[in-house]
């Protein structure tokens, strides 16, 4: 009788196995045909992204062309002027709050001290077309990283009625679709999760492009207001998450013979900033972590925020980088969020 049960143990185990290889070959093919099979207007942006439109500084972070639509750049109007109206009203709420007005500034610090704004010092040689965007604070108190954020409104029109976001070109979708990742990630025994620090700042901007995200700033009233120009990716434009999501994939591929674990995960696995993989053994986590730390730093992608169902996957990762709740519990009430979701 034991043996009986035992075989069929067995061959519920193998049922089980092909079952679930079969949902991982659906999963291959779907997200094959869809992207063999997706054509819409940004096609176009995506090939010209793939030649000398996205390429790697020395530290081998990307730099990236914002791509725009021609015809409506003629049409981009002034901008500085509502942008200032904008800042005075953003200065005088800061001023009524001078712990916000703490925090922002601080944003702003830390903007300057990592390179990714220059002060303009000689405004009198305003290029051709420049864009000033207003930039406003969103509080998110629920945070576990940033209880501030700073929005730069590229969809505020010019004296034309055109704006920046008006003229970028949007980009096609080039990661799979959440649902196929969930799906996938349901395979595996354990679940490694983590995000990508300040993704869309560690991709860097032609210096020709940058006079479109010029922005206004001061830290008293006293000061004059001083021009500053955003030198990478910004939050708030329409291209951002085609040009950092491109990015991302970009370095998957550069990294498929040195880093094919990491490369896979990179390119199946990631919705936006978030990685949300999985993996059978505690052995295939460690080699997972550290791969996909080592491919994604070359391009200066730092992960963070990493957590998982087993504890002893995430031994190697240092404790600043890991979320404050360890483990996910998956089945308890403790919860850690990911895409913003609970």
């Amino acid at each position: 009788m034991p043996s009986r049960d035992l075989r069929q143990l067995i061959r519920q185990e193998k049922q089980l196995r092909s079952s679930l290889e079969n949902v991982e070959e659906f999963l291959n093919n779907y997200d094959n045909d869809r992207d063999e099979g997706e054509v819409d207007a940004g096609d176009t942006y995506e090939s010209a992204a793939d030649d000398d439109t996205t390429s790697r500084d020395a530290d081998g972070k990307f730099r990236v062309t914002l791509f725009k639509r021609n015809y409506l750049m003629e049409r981009l109007g002034e901008s500085k002027s509502i942008a200032t109206k904008r800042f005075m009203a953003l200065e005088r709420r800061l001023n009524a709050n001078l712990e916000m007005k703490a925090l922002y500034t601080a944003f702003i610090h830390e903007y300057l001290l990592m390179g990714h704004m220059k002060e303009i010092r000689d405004e009198e040689d305003e290029p051709k077309c420049s864009y000033y965007m207003p930039h406003h604070v969103v509080m998110k108190p629920d945070s576990t990283t940033t209880k501030l954020r700073v929005v730069f409104d590229a969809s505020c029109a010019t004296d034309s009625g055109v704006s920046l976001n008006d003229i970028l070109m949007v980009g096609p979708v080039v990661q799979n679709d959440l649902l196929s990742i969930l799906i996938r990630l349901r395979l595996h025994k354990y679940a490694i999760f983590g995000d990508v620090e300040k993704m869309y700042r560690m991709i860097n901007v032609v210096e020709q492009d940058q006079p479109l995200q010029r922005i206004l700033w001061r830290e008293s009233v006293d000061e004059r207001l001083r021009t500053y120009q955003l030198t990478t990716v910004t939050y708030g434009t329409s291209s951002a998450p085609f040009l950092a999501t491109r990015s991302l994939k970009r370095c998957a591929e550069e990294g498929e013979k040195t880093h094919p674990v990491a490369a896979n995960v990179t390119k199946n696995s990631f919705y936006v900033d978030d990685m949300l993989a999985g993996v059978h053994t505690v052995d295939e986590g460690k080699k997972l972590c550290s791969d996909v730390q080592s491919l994604l730093g070359s391009a200066g992608f730092n992960l963070r925020k990493w957590h998982s169902n087993q504890q002893e996957i995430l031994n190697n990762i240092p404790s600043y980088l890991r979320d404050e709740r360890d483990v996910l519990n998956i089945d308890t009430t403790s919860t850690v969020k990911t895409l913003g979701l609970t």
